[in-house]
């Protein structure tokens, strides 16, 4: 079975309640590989590497967040390419967003 490649951005309060470390735990715990980082315009993005199932239990997860989030939208999309990933990272705050949707 190929694994699923997606790209997602979350909107709502989900800087500086722990939004990154959750999706981190929630990833390695699902054994899903990719990223997430914040935005400097309040959103996080990221990238999740897992089977398809693993992928919708994820965002479902993410959905609920940490304790003091407020998700309002997660919009995921399907990528065809990504680089290699072997683990999930946090990466640095950028700018923009990394895909656009």
């Amino acid at each position: 079975m190929d694994l699923a490649k997606k790209y997602f951005l979350v909107s709502g309060k989900v800087q500086g309640v722990s939004f990154r470390y959750f999706t981190l735990q929630t990833a390695m715990n699902m054994n899903i590989k990719g990223w997430v980082r914040n935005l400097r315009d309040g959103r996080v993005e990221g990238v999740a590497v897992a089977h398809e199932e693993a992928c919708d239990s994820f965002f479902t997860k993410l959905k609920l967040g940490p304790d003091k989030a407020e998700v309002s939208e997660i919009r995921v999309i399907d990528l065809d390419e990504i680089e290699d990933v072997i683990e999930f990272d946090i990466k640095e705050t950028e700018d923009g967003p990394w895909h656009e949707i």
